[in-house]
């Protein structure tokens, strides 16, 4: 797992570990200037074949439209528990 707190370190980390990475986990709102969809297509268009797993304490209804976002597919509503976690990213890795 390769973590960040910011959008700038973000940045960094995928620019250092693209190779490696197959699978984003983003807020939908994350500090330091930028949504989590921004980023995501920032480094969707660099890698197409990137996961993608969107989370919010918003609805999936009021959130980023430019993603199809299915509650439980490739969006996590907050709060949710680990073992949810777990069998979503389990589930968007093997789609």
């Amino acid at each position: 797992m390769i973590e960040a707190d910011c959008v700038g370190a973000a940045r960094e980390r995928w620019r250092e570990h693209q190779g490696r990475i197959s699978l984003l986990l983003t807020d939908i709102v994350i500090p330091g200037g930028a949504a989590g969809p921004e980023l995501a297509r920032q480094f969707h268009a660099e890698k197409p074949a990137l996961r993608i797993i969107f989370s919010s304490g918003y609805s999936v209804d009021v959130v980023e439209k430019d993603f199809e976002l299915h509650e439980g597919v490739n969006f996590l509503q907050k709060p949710y528990s680990p073992h949810r976690l777990a069998q979503t990213v389990r589930d968007v890795l093997e789609m």
